[in-house]
């Protein structure tokens, strides 16, 4: 099995993940030490979070375990799936204990409605408001979510019956949104890229076609003014005629990532050059040096072109980790070696200064410039890491990026492989076994020994500095 975002052999595609466990990230190396932190700390801390914070509680609330009051934001599920996401590829990565993904995916069966419903926050007090304001309910974000939990442990063969659950929504969405329902979507896209991954696990075209419709749907105004305008969930101009990234940062890089992986399975070339130009438009005036992205706190969101104030920069966790999303997949359509530097740069700048040392304390926002006699004492622009934030989207966003990181280091194609995230490790695919050695980024050499995996010549090696993301 295969990591995220990985085409079908149909798809449009220039290049190819490798199987889940062809690359292990060395431990003592920089991305494999931010692996075995992620494993050792980061995951852990996640769980216990969404004890103390009532996530969990939520869940067991809708089944009669629990008598407190909904906890935290009205998507606090979507914390619980993307830990889940996070143990499901940490099991594909190393074996780990399936402990929490098994007991979890068994309360998610319990809560669930005949239908397929899913929902904390509507499924007790508020059943007769589901549905009724996607604009900022989050359903689909939070179904969203939950595929993608499913996709993952469906990858590491890990709980089974997570991706049962996942299906009986999908299929919920399918039957109440599809061809011939009500042309409505979500304020925040995630479920397009969602239903793309879960029909590549399951074969099942009506999840291709839905994803398809909703990035159709999107741009005619549908979801109203909102607080901050149409512009703020990209509904303001259809996607294929769009010129500039703008509104809420990352929901501009999820609905990107979901429209990339619909071109490439419908093989529609026009809509993956509609999303590498709106990339382009983001990276040549509204990202900052880092790769981070949103210049705005007040809607989490992109600027005017230039807007990028050192000081004032939103440049969120997550849309940094959206970004890096959707760099690999354009990677993958079109084999452009820029959008794997552009991965890098978000990986050693815009990822990496989010999360402490010790792996249990992070940044939501990161502004570039802390000025003197800020006033840090609140979580919007914090002065120092947080455990947890009130939205604790960034956490558990970083726990499944980092136990899946491995996968995003190296890629395939009829001509052999190519290295894209350079990390002491080992690589074997395609019938080679690559031994690699470095100290990137303190220091720029690369080693790298070719052997064919079964019997044939002796090694060979090579010494490159980076350049080329395909080494010889």
């Amino acid at each position: 099995m295969t990591g995220p975002a990985a085409p079908t052999p149909s798809a449009l595609a220039a290049l190819h993940p490798l199987a889940l466990d062809a690359v292990r990230l060395d431990p003592d190396g920089l991305l494999g030490g931010w692996q075995a932190r992620n494993a050792a700390a980061t995951i852990p801390h996640c769980i216990e979070q969404l004890a103390t914070y009532g996530n969990l509680d939520n869940l067991r609330r809708v089944i009669g375990d629990a008598d407190a009051e909904f906890k935290g934001m009205w998507f606090a599920d979507t914390d619980v799936y993307k830990t889940l996401e996070a143990v499901a590829w940490e099991i594909g990565r190393s074996g780990g204990s399936a402990e929490f993904l098994t007991d979890i995916a068994a309360l998610l069966e319990k809560a669930q409605e005949p239908d397929g419903y899913l929902d904390s926050y509507y499924q007790v007090e508020r059943r007769d408001q589901q549905w009724s304001d996607l604009g900022f309910s989050h359903e689909m974000y939070i179904a969203g979510h939950l595929i993608q939990a499913a996709v993952a442990a469906a990858r590491a063969a890990a709980a089974p019956q997570l991706l049962t659950v996942a299906r009986r929504f999908a299929d919920l969405l399918v039957r109440r949104f599809g061809a011939g329902a009500a042309d409505v979507i979500d304020g925040h896209p995630e479920v397009e890229t969602a239903l793309v991954e879960l029909y590549r696990v399951t074969d099942h075209r009506p999840y291709l076609d839905l994803a398809l419709r909703f990035l159709d749907l999107r741009g005619h105004g549908s979801l109203g003014d909102g607080r901050f305008g149409p512009r703020y969930w990209q509904d303001h101009e259809p996607l294929r005629t769009a010129d500039e990234v703008t509104g809420h940062a990352v929901r501009q890089m999820y609905l990107l990532a979901g429209a990339v992986d619909v071109a490439v399975e419908t093989r529609d070339e026009n809509l993956l050059a509609a999303a590498e130009r709106l990339w382009d438009s983001a990276l040549a005036s509204k990202t900052f040096l880092t790769g981070g992205q949103g210049s705005r706190h007040k809607d989490e969101g992109f600027g005017d072109p230039y807007e990028l104030p050192p000081d004032r920069a939103y440049a969120e966790t997550c849309a940094a980790i959206g970004s890096f999303q959707l760099a690999w997949r354009l990677l993958l359509a079109t084999g452009k070696a820029g959008y794997a530097d552009e991965m890098e740069r978000l990986l050693y700048n815009g990822i990496a200064a989010s999360t402490a040392l010790d792996g249990k304390s992070f940044y939501y926002s990161n502004p570039l410039q802390l000025r003197t006699g800020h006033d840090g004492s609140h979580e919007d622009t914090p002065s120092q890491r947080l455990t947890w934030y009130s939205c604790a989207c960034c956490p558990p966003n970083l726990a499944r990026l980092m136990a899946s990181l491995h996968a995003y280091a190296a890629t395939s194609t009829a001509a052999g492989l190519q290295l894209h995230l350079y990390a002491a490790g080992t690589v074997t695919a395609a019938g080679y076994a690559l031994d690699v050695q470095t100290s990137y980024p303190w220091d720029e050499t690369i080693r790298i020994t070719v052997t064919e995996a079964g019997d044939g010549p002796g090694p060979s090696r090579c010494a490159c500095r980076p350049g080329a993301r395909t080494p010889g």
